[in-house]
């Protein structure tokens, strides 16, 4: 029953809406900022008056804040009448669902986005075990659905490309085997009620027998999932279905028995049926003259210890017969009689009730589901928000504030008094103006425009009576009207008050925040070294932008990998349109930043454009100890050039090009900062300038003679001390032309006085030569943003998953571990076996366990591992380890017991049997593959050169990546990054083939892990 709606007494008014607490609170200000010039505070003072009319006004803005919220964000898209702005107000089917992450959510995802699946199972490998071994290994089991016409290795091929489009960091699935199709054929005789019509029946039966032994799996629409008992987290959680819902209660384990009276039970029930005469499982072989017939199940097949248990093969998926769908009237199967009449049933009508029926149940999911896989946004009441009203309107009429304006009988004096009023009044009105054009438009602060400027919003108060007369003349262009002119005065005052950057960041603050992320401590807002001061600050807030536009994606997809058999980089067709195939991992770190989304090579494209191997001489005291003669000759008024005898003339450059500097290291990374260009004129060649980089700094002398240093300083005083050095002025230059290039300039500080207070000595490298001041100007300008896209152009990261490295085979074979629910050990066979004959292989081995004694090994910290052997092969061992021969023999007549009471029907129970992928021939430890992941980056560029930048990079991937999974940072060189990309892109090229050589594979993916344990830090 609903509860009753009341209306309380005593419900308190807020305080922007309490007319007599506005005013009261006006008082007290009014009292105490003029208490001791103003004492009259009664109703009949113009004071008062005023007060009482902003108070008015005030509980109007406190109204229009105090909308539901979903009206104000309607009365803004009503006013905006466009497009709606980005927000993150993500409803629950876009921000609750995930990538999957348990077996169960891969079944869902699979039945939900491959046709031709009827059902599919997930195993784990290994995961179970505390061995040293390869963890994050699944087997998929994929029932077909073999009558919805698809080829099943069709469907087997889309299975693994979506499981690998959605597998996550640290895991891998070894493969997808197709189950075949194990047909269970029912033997009944049937007596019928007489009133009822056979064929109807007769598809009934056929339907619920399909249902029993098939199990599939229905969708179910939101209401229905609610109605169930289901709350919202439960019903998102997992991958987001396009079908509708899947309830996790009916993610059953593969069956792989069933008993022969459930079939027997749901014919019974089945409304038409009055009796059973005879009922019997029957299998389809092959008799001695190779004609296929039908014999008792239990006869050939079941155990002799239990009657009556249907078994389906680790290999197999159950399903009912198909015969039994073509021939109605087979006797192998059903026979039918009314009264003891035996019935001939027509084939037709069976087939067109059959259709009926699953059409009806197709039908009655269709029309439910159709709309229904999220809740309905609530859509609010729209009203005028941004519409101010005068509250000079509403003063007494004698005050002329109104309309109906001024009198025509008052004086100059009073005329201009008014005009007074209206002047003050409007300070108030603007800001309550303002203040409603900011609330009317507070979902542009809150949204997700990269274009928005401001965070302050203005408008002018139109409807106040007579506003043109009180401001008087604006400056304005002559398209521009009053309200215009006056609005971008108000914009100026207002964008004097706006600090933007720092506002729009604490908005965006509390947008990460709703979502408890805390991105912004480690955002990489201080390491500027590309961008002048407003356009980086652009580029951080358009980062975070990024990060909120793609946080359903990067929150529920944390885990996500990438998909190894896909295209890569950025120059493969097939990426060109699409989206760039990377782990949300390394989304989210490029995305923090402001790195693009799509991979390219970084280091091979970089390499064909400079000269990282090639090295310019750095030292200022070799150079000059080879040439100890100098000729000292002034070019310009602070400057000393400093030569050899003669200074080979440069090729000049023509304009402003580029193409003969030639880019090693330290120009690449240090070459973006202006600091390091310099422009002087030649001192030899008329017209000619050249661009200078600072290859070095220097805190040394010049000669580490006392004769070479003496005699350089004494030439440098004299010359110095006859300039005319100004205070602002205080360095000199001086030019050093070696036996060939580059060109060094030492700079020398100069004091107030004029002497030589310290040296401070820079190694300088002629770039180019130019014909003009304005043309070396401009080329350095060019090198500068060149170097910059280069360095940002570099910027980069792979991001590789050990498990992907792991040996690989063609034959996916498994072994086995037995399991005692109710022990705490656990025992591994030694073979391997193919899932197809696994349980003939466990038989075996289970025969010849019991047959056998346990022996004892030591491990290397004197532990005892209990063995099974025969002769000197090892049948299998207990996983565990025990400290004391007594403990382990008691363990050793668990097992031994255990295997007594295993029985043939033990096999397919999933919790006796697990799966395990064994590793042979590996040439690393086998942990190694397990749950790591390394990450080579870019360690040329400025920024990541920086070893403060460094840090914080490796703690945003730290933070970013689950917690399971172990992480290793390899800060490459341009060489070694080459050589990566090399092996990389032959490992990816190979995993793209159709037919995998796999002995290929396995030597690249040696040779990858080899790099990443060697390459440097």
């Amino acid at each position: 029953m609903a509860s009753p709606k009341t209306i309380s007494k005593n419900e308190e008014v807020p305080e922007a809406l309490d007319f007599q607490f506005l005013k009261s609170k006006g008082l007290d200000f009014i009292q105490e900022l003029a208490g001791e010039n103003w004492t009259d505070f009664n109703a009949h003072d113009p004071g008062i008056t005023i007060l009482e009319q902003l108070a008015y006004g005030l509980t109007e803005l406190g109204y229009r804040s105090n909308l539901d919220f979903v009206d104000l964000l309607a009365s803004q898209q009503k006013a905006r009448k466009g497009k709606p702005k980005k927000d993150t107000f993500y409803t629950a089917a876009q921000i609750l669902p995930s990538n999957p992450l348990t077996t169960k959510d891969y079944r869902k995802l699979i039945i939900d986005r491959v046709k031709g699946v009827r059902n599919i199972w997930i195993l784990p490998l290994n995961s179970f075990t505390r061995r040293k071994n390869i963890k994050g290994l699944y087997l998929a089991l994929l029932e077909p659905d073999y009558e919805s016409g698809i080829d099943p290795e069709t469907t087997q091929a889309q299975v693994k490309k979506q499981l690998n489009l959605h597998s996550n960091l640290g895991e891998a699935f070894e493969d997808v085997i197709l189950l075949k199709k194990q047909e269970i054929y029912v033997q009944a005789n049937i007596e019928l009620e007489s009133n009822v019509i056979a064929e109807a029946v007769h598809a009934n039966i056929i339907l619920e027998l399909e249902r029993l032994i098939t199990r599939p799996l229905r969708f179910y629409s939101l209401k229905e999932m609610l109605d169930r008992g289901f709350n919202v987290n439960q019903i998102f959680d997992g991958p987001q279905l396009k079908n509708g819902f899947i309830n996790n209660d009916f993610l059953r384990e593969k069956d792989s028995i069933f008993y022969s009276n459930q079939l027997l039970n749901a014919i019974r029930n089945i409304e038409g049926v009055k009796a059973i005469e005879h009922f019997n499982i029957l299998i389809e072989k092959q008799n001695e003259e190779g004609k296929n017939e039908y014999v008792d199940y239990f006869d050939e097949l079941a155990s002799q210890t239990v009657d009556e248990v249907v078994v389906v093969k680790w290999s197999h998926a159950a399903a009912l017969g198909s015969k039994i769908y073509k021939n109605a009237n087979d006797h192998n199967f059903f026979s039918y009689a009314k009264d003891g009449v035996h019935i001939h049933l027509y084939q037709k009508e069976v087939d067109r009730y059959l259709k009926a029926l699953k059409a009806k149940v197709k039908l009655r999911f269709t029309q439910k589901h159709e709309h229904n896989y999220d809740f309905e946004v609530p859509k609010g009441e729209p009203f005028e928000i941004e519409q101010y009203h005068s509250i000079q309107h509403h003063f007494p009429k004698v005050y002329g504030l109104s309309k109906d304006g001024i009198p025509e009988k008052a004086s100059a004096t009073r005329k201009a008094q008014i005009y007074q009023l209206k002047a003050y009044l409007i300070f108030f009105e603007q800001i309550m103006t303002n203040y409603l054009a900011q609330l009317s438009r507070f979902n542009e602060l809150f949204s997700l425009d990269k274009k928005l400027k401001k965070s302050y919003f203005t408008q002018v108060p139109t409807d106040i009576p007579q506003l043109y007369k009180v401001v008087g003349q604006l400056e304005k262009s002559p398209t521009e009207d009053f309200e215009q002119s006056f609005n971008k005065v108000v914009k100026q005052i207002m964008a004097e008050l706006d600090s933007f950057y720092h506002r729009r960041k604490n908005f965006l603050a509390h947008l990460l925040a709703r979502f408890g992320d805390d991105t912004m401590e480690f955002s990489p807002e201080k390491f500027n070294y590309y961008f002048d001061r407003d356009t980086h600050r652009q580029h951080t807030i358009n980062n975070w932008i990024n990060i909120l536009e793609n946080y359903p994606h990067l929150s529920g997809d944390k885990a996500r990998s990438f998909d190894h058999t896909s295209p890569l980089w950025r120059e493969d067709a097939e990426l060109k349109n699409g989206s760039p195939n990377i782990s949300v991992l390394e989304k989210r770190v490029r995305l923090t930043l402001g790195l693009p989304l799509e991979v390219k090579r970084i280091a091979t494209n970089l390499n064909e454009q400079v000269r990282f191997d090639k090295k310019f001489p750095s030292s200022t005291s070799e150079i000059a100890k080879q040439h100890p003669e100098y000729e000292l000759q002034p070019f310009s008024r602070l400057s000393v050039a400093l030569f050899e005898n003669e200074i080979d003339a440069e090729e000049t450059v023509k304009k402003t090009s580029l193409k003969h500097i030639e880019i090693d290291e330290d120009l690449f990374r240090r070459g973006i900062w202006e600091d390091n260009l310099r422009i002087i004129r030649s001192p030899k060649t008329k017209n000619t300038y050249l661009l200078l980089f600072k290859m070095k700094e220097e805190q040394e002398h010049l000669h580490d003679t006392h004769k070479h240093k003496d005699a350089l300083e004494k030439d440098l005083r004299e010359y110095v001390n006859s300039m005319n050095v100004a205070e602002e002025q205080q360095k000199v230059e001086i030019l050093l032309k070696s036996s060939g290039k580059p060109l060094y300039v030492f700079e020398f500080k100069i004091d107030e006085n004029g002497r030589k207070a310290q040296k401070h000595n820079g190694i300088y490298r002629v770039l180019a030569t130019y014909r003009s001041y304005d043309n070396a100007h401009q080329a350095a300008e060019n090198l500068k943003q060149k170097l910059v896209k280069m360095n940002l152009g570099s910027e980069g990261f792979y991001v590789l998953d050990h498990i992907l490295l792991r040996p690989r085979d063609k034959k996916v074979r498994v072994n086995i571990l037995l399991n005692d629910p109710s022990a705490d050990w656990s025992f591994r066979l030694t073979k391997a076996h193919k899932l197809t004959g696994i349980e003939k292989g466990i038989r075996k081995d289970i025969r010849l366990l019991r047959s056998l004694s346990p022996t004892y090994e030591l491990s290397r910290r004197g532990q005892r591992i209990i063995v099974w052997k025969d002769g000197d092969r090892t049948i299998g061992r207990c996983s565990q380890k025990y400290n004391s021969q007594q403990e382990a023999e008691i363990k050793a007549r668990e097992i031994q017991a255990f295997f007594g009471r295993f029985s043939d029907f033990d096999i397919y129970d999933p919790e006796k049997i697990k799966f395990k992928r064994e590793v042979e021939n590996s040439n690393h430890p086998l942990h190694h593959y397990s749950f790591t992941i390394t990450v080579f980056l870019s360690g040329w560029t400025a920024r990541f050169k920086d070893p403060e930048f460094r840090n914080l990079v490796e703690i945003l991937f730290r933070k970013n990546t689950p917690a399971h999974i172990g992480i290793n940072f390899k800060w490459l060189g341009l060489n070694d990054m080459v050589l990566f990309e090399s092996m990389y892109d032959d490992w990816l090229f190979e995993n793209r083939k159709s037919q995998i050589d796999f002995d290929t594979l396995n030597q690249i993916s040696d040779n990858l892990l080899h790099f990443a344990k060697r390459s440097p830090k």
